[in-house]
């Protein structure tokens, strides 16, 4: 009777375990589909923005006309000279600017900049020529 009685809580644990962790995994299940659908979104976003570059580039550097500028208007400071570039950061309107290269794409001119921050991250990278007023180091 003893034996039959453990064998029967043996029994109903294992049933209970089993429908517990059977349960675990049909929501594993359903998070795992439900990522990969938003990961497979994502990667069709990524697809429609993709770069249509040509298949040359030219990128004519010169040495830059002067070292400082002001930026004239809040503009965004990008990874390389292209518009389509990802974005490190915002600069505003009237901050001073070292430039330290000049580039040409196209028929566009940017500047490499630099900007003095105390946060070290992301204080390099280029600005269209249109948004910068060049400074002269006379009039400093």
């Amino acid at each position: 009777m003893l034996a039959f009685f453990l064998f029967l809580v043996f029994a109903i644990t294992c049933i209970i375990l089993f429908m517990y962790f059977n349960n675990k995994l049909i929501n594993q299940h359903k998070k795992l589909i439900l990522l990969k659908r938003q990961n497979t979104n994502l990667k069709n976003i990524i697809d429609k923005s993709s770069f249509n570059y040509p298949d040359e580039f030219k990128i004519e550097y010169f040495s830059a006309k002067c070292n400082k500028g002001i930026v004239l208007e809040r503009c965004p400071l990008y990874l390389s000279p292209l518009t389509k570039s990802p974005i490190l950061r915002y600069i505003n309107k009237n901050t001073y600017v070292k430039i330290h290269d000049e580039a040409k794409i196209r028929q566009y001119t940017w500047y490499e900049v630099s900007i003095s921050s105390n946060n070290k991250i992301n204080t390099k990278g280029w600005i269209e020529s249109t948004k910068v007023n060049l400074i002269s180091s006379i009039l400093l």
